[in-house]
């Protein structure tokens, strides 16, 4: 017998969500868990729900099973970025952006030259990776300089979160670009459009306050010597990095892009850094141990592999799976159509989605939950009012990612203080770039998209 439905209302949507938020404050905030935990017992809680809504146990299943196949393409490209950058540290790759980084530092503009190094480094390491190598570097740097720590953190923050919008290997963008059903390549571009003017204004605004000093290349050396002497140094290490960059040029899909550029690097590992084969093979299943004799350096280089992405993918399946399930029962729409049949504007939908990022990044204090919970609310909102989901992308780019670190509970304002030394309370009036990218977003977007309404 077929069992009669009934349509879910806005209680219930508050419920699901409410009893997750409530659950992931409490493992991630009190106990210290992963924020993975919460989003089970979210799809718990939403399947109880929508069994008592008229759901049978197939229809659940297949709900999640559904969403959980829009993302593979986003899992594998994840999995592909941990062999990649396993490849890389082993070929020199990421080694040499970092020593020609700090190369490049120049201590008379000494927070321009933090952001701009920590953004260099963050293309091939991520925001975190950046963060716990040059950032490192940097506060140290700083304190010699006499330059107060929280300019310091803020200008490394900034930098190391560019590439969490504009890179294609960014784990957050992709999973963003998951989340609304858009290909990373292209949201990669919308976010850069809209992020251009918050770098360049960051930028202007750290090389016009930032305190400079005497020379703070010596202040770097250890970390030089210790490239120096554990790989080969060369323009050539970069040749892998090059090889990605001109898939993307060609227009070659992600995932053919990043095989090219995994490729590249084994060979590279193997003929210029003389590694053996099977080595940097280990490296890219399980991830790298390098052993420079350097300490610091060894535990900053030792990142990549396929396991290292365990986590992002796994937060992967579990969000969609709980979006899945909270669209196709009614769920998500129930909890946000009041509010959205309230917009009138294109404008009011993109401050209500950049708000409920940050939102996210307050009750549910991890970065990936304010990205996938935000975009499966606002989904179909957009395609209702004909609104392009890269503009969805984009909006949670610019608001979900870049102010998770602000938040001093958030698992990333967690590891840069933990990190860096630094309270984000501290850091944050300095976090320019992290500042203003939800404002210029939210303007970018508001006026390509009246541009794009009068063309047409």
């Amino acid at each position: 017998m077929k069992r009669t439905r009934r349509q879910a209302k806005f209680y219930h949507g508050l419920l699901s969500c409410g009893l997750m938020m409530a659950f992931t404050l409490y493992t991630t905030v009190w106990c210290g868990t992963s924020a993975q935990l919460p989003l089970i017992f979210g799809c718990a809680v939403a399947g109880l729900i929508a069994l008592w809504l008229g759901y049978s146990w197939q229809d659940i299943v297949a709900s999640m099973e559904a969403s959980i196949a829009q993302a593979m393409e986003a899992t594998l490209i994840l999995l592909l970025i941990g062999v990649l950058i396993a490849a890389w540290v082993c070929a020199g790759t990421v080694p040499a952006i970092i020593y020609y980084g700090l190369r490049l530092l120049n201590a008379r503009t000494f927070a321009l030259s933090a952001m701009l190094v920590s953004a260099l480094i963050s293309l091939v390491s991520g925001s975190w990776g950046a963060v716990g190598t040059v950032g490192t570097a940097f506060m140290g740097i700083g304190q010699a300089l006499g330059v107060s720590p929280a300019m310091t953190a803020g200008a490394i923050l900034s930098g190391a979160y560019v590439a969490e919008m504009i890179s294609p290997l960014s784990g957050a963008a992709n999973l963003a670009a998951a989340m609304t059903g858009q290909g990373i390549l292209p949201l990669c571009k919308r976010t850069l459009l809209c992020s251009a003017p918050a770098i360049v204004i960051a930028a202007l605004l750290y090389g016009l306050t930032g305190r400079g000093a005497g020379d703070a290349s010596s202040q770097v050396a250890p970390l030089l010597a210790a490239l120096e002497s554990g790989y080969r140094m060369s323009p050539l290490c970069l040749l892998p990095f090059g090889a990605v960059m001109l898939c993307i040029l060609c227009r070659i899909p992600a995932m053919p892009s990043i095989l090219a550029g995994a490729a590249a690097g084994i060979v590279q590992a193997v003929v210029m850094q003389g590694a053996r084969l099977s080595d940097v093979l280990t490296a890219c299943a399980a991830g790298c141990s390098p052993a420079t004799g350097y300490g610091p350096l060894d535990t900053l280089l030792s990142t990549g592999g396929l396991t290292q992405m365990a986590d992002p993918v796994i937060m992967v399946v579990l969000a969609m799976a709980y979006g899945g399930l909270m669209q196709s029962t009614g769920q998500m729409g129930a909890l946000v159509e009041p509010v959205l049949r309230r917009l009138r504007s294109a404008a009011g939908l993109f401050g209500f989605t950049e708000a409920l990022c940050v939102v996210a990044n307050v009750l549910l204090p991890d970065q990936y939950l304010s990205i996938t919970v935000p975009s499966q609310l606002c989904a179909q909102v957009y395609d209702r009012q004909g609104v392009d989901r890269l503009d969805l992308a984009c909006a949670v780019a610019g608001s979900g990612i870049m102010t998770s670190p602000l938040v001093p509970w958030n698992t990333c304002g967690i590891y840069v203080t933990s990190v860096l030394g630094v309270q984000a309370l501290s850091y944050l009036p300095y976090a320019w770039l992290n500042l203003l990218a939800p404002v210029v977003t939210l303007i970018v977007l508001s006026l390509r998209l009246r541009r794009t309404a009068k063309t047409v």
